[in-house]
């Protein structure tokens, strides 16, 4: 199987929630595990299992060295969004900065990233001002998701108006 191939079906095996599959592709990868691709599919897998220390540092990394890749930003600005829903008020403030920097680079590379909308919707409705929340901005960002996903952005927009 191609390398491009095995990174389909990673992905697609993340996509469906079989994480333990996922892993057991991207060990079987060998050195190619260390191409920014598979390192991202593995802080995907490193989110979605909660190992989210891992996830960040990995993600971190691959989000420098691919700036331009609005799947990276996205998974960076996913899994800080998750540290920072998991740890203590004072070190929230630093995770909720990149969360909003990480959606927000998504969206410019990919406006029609519909996930990194309802991130930074989510973002907007649950982080205090002082770090950047806005419930005026969630309401833009939710009518702006309503066009590109009608049900993602209707229910984002219920919890605006929650």
């Amino acid at each position: 199987m191609a390398r491009a191939d095995a990174l389909g079906d990673i992905s697609t095996a993340l996509e469906n929630g079989e994480t333990a599959e996922a892993q057991t592709m991207l060990d079987a990868l060998g050195e190619d595990a260390t191409a920014p691709e598979a390192q991202l599919l593995q802080g995907r897998l490193w989110v979605q299992t909660n190992q989210l220390d891992e996830a960040f540092e990995l993600l971190s990394e691959v989000a420098d060295a691919r700036p331009d890749n609005a799947d990276a930003q996205y998974w960076l600005g996913a899994a800080a969004g998750s540290l920072a829903a998991n740890v203590s008020m004072f070190k929230a403030g630093k995770y909720a900065r990149i969360v909003k920097r990480a959606f927000t680079r998504t969206i410019e590379l990919d406006p029609e990233y519909a996930d990194a909308y309802a991130g930074l919707i989510s973002f907007h409705l649950q982080a205090p001002r002082i770090v950047g929340g806005s419930k005026k901005e969630a309401q833009a960002l939710a009518e702006k998701l309503q066009t590109l996903d009608p049900l993602q952005g209707g229910l984002s927009l219920v919890d605006v108006y929650r």
